[in-house]
This record gives C-alpha cells, structure tokens and sequence, in this order.
C-alpha cells in the first residue's frame, strides 16, 4: 500500500508543480499586459495631436453662446426680418 500511496504522492506533486507553473505563467502574462497598457496610456497622454480639435470646439462653442446672446437681444428685430421675408416668398408663389 506504500507503493501506491507514493506514487499518489508522486502525481500529485506533479499536478501541483504543473498547476503553480500555470499560475505563475498566467501571473507573469497578466503582470506583462498591465505594464504594456499602463506605457500605452502614457503615450496617450503625451499625445498632442487632439489638441486642436479641442481649441476648435471651444471656438464653436463661444461662437453658439454669441448667436444664441444676440438672438435673445435682437428677438423682436430678428422676428419682423422673418417675416418679411416670408411674406416676400409667399408673394412669389
């Protein structure tokens, strides 16, 4: 019975051995993926060339504050101008 219970032993050293050589692999490999997304991201920081998408969408975006500013002051002149030139277009058809 000594023979079989060694070679259980044996097995099951060598399952344990194959399963932490697994797990250290699987360690190492997501240790590796970490480090490669962590040196993507700097680079991503370090990146300029969005820059100037964002500067032109601060342009537009004071240039639709502007508008919507004069519209709301201008409202009662901006309305008789429509109007004129509805009424002009609808003479025409």
């Amino acid at each position: 019975m000594e023979l079989i219970t060694s070679k259980k032993s044996t097995w099951t050293q060598r399952v344990t051995r194959r399963v932490n050589l697994w797990l250290w692999e699987a360690e190492r490999r997501a240790y590796q993926l970490v480090v490669k997304r962590r040196i993507d991201l700097r680079a991503r920081l370090r990146d300029e060339s969005g820059q100037g998408v964002a500067e032109y969408v601060i342009i537009l975006a004071v240039i639709v504050v502007a508008a919507i500013i004069l519209a709301v002051a201008f409202h009662d002149k901006l309305a008789a101008v429509w109007e004129s030139v509805t009424n002009q277009l609808g003479d025409l058809a």
